[in-house]
């Protein structure tokens, strides 16, 4: 994560989860998750005990009128999975140390050496209602700009193709 990006207006309030949120960080992610296929079904209990290298502070939220209605986390599995570059093939390889300077003069990405373990973490736990994609993108700048500078270069989420909130992908 290379440079912080500028802040999104909003009218909500976003805040870093806390136990006091717990209950109604869970039923916002229950309430938005059943309106997808396979997604898991989370107790209160399983962020506070079961969900290795999970934090309560990790979560993202969105509040409007008291009411917690969009909700991300940033976890981090790095303790009992981790991911290395192995090597690079064919152009990417023979153009890896060019793009590389060029990238560290304008500050872009840089490609990681051979070896070198990739540093990142999950955005997880997604719920926003009405796939408000404006609170989205909130939440995921937020978290963006939170980890700028951070032992973190990347970070990763998986969204379904037909998933409203992959809107804010394109942008």
């Amino acid at each position: 994560l290379l440079a912080r990006k500028r802040l999104l207006t909003c009218d909500f309030q976003l805040v870093r989860g806390s136990g006091e949120l717990l209950p109604a960080i869970v039923a916002c992610i229950n309430r938005n998750h059943q309106r997808r296929q396979f997604a898991p079904h989370y107790t209160v209990e399983q962020f506070t005990s079961a969900l290795s290298g999970f934090k309560v502070e990790d979560f993202y939220v969105a509040i409007r009128d008291n009411e917690v209605f969009g909700v991300v986390g940033k976890w981090d599995q790095s303790a009992f999975k981790q991911t290395f570059v192995t090597g690079y093939r064919g152009k990417t390889r023979l153009l890896r140390p060019a793009y590389n300077l060029a990238s560290a003069l304008t500050g872009g990405a840089t490609y990681p050496s051979p070896g070198a373990q990739l540093r990142f973490f999950y955005v997880s736990f997604i719920a926003v209602d009405d796939d408000d994609v404006s609170v989205f993108k909130t939440l995921l700048r937020e978290i963006y700009n939170d980890h700028v500078g951070s032992q973190y270069s990347y970070f990763v989420m998986g969204l379904h193709e037909r998933d409203p909130l992959c809107a804010v992908l394109e942008d």
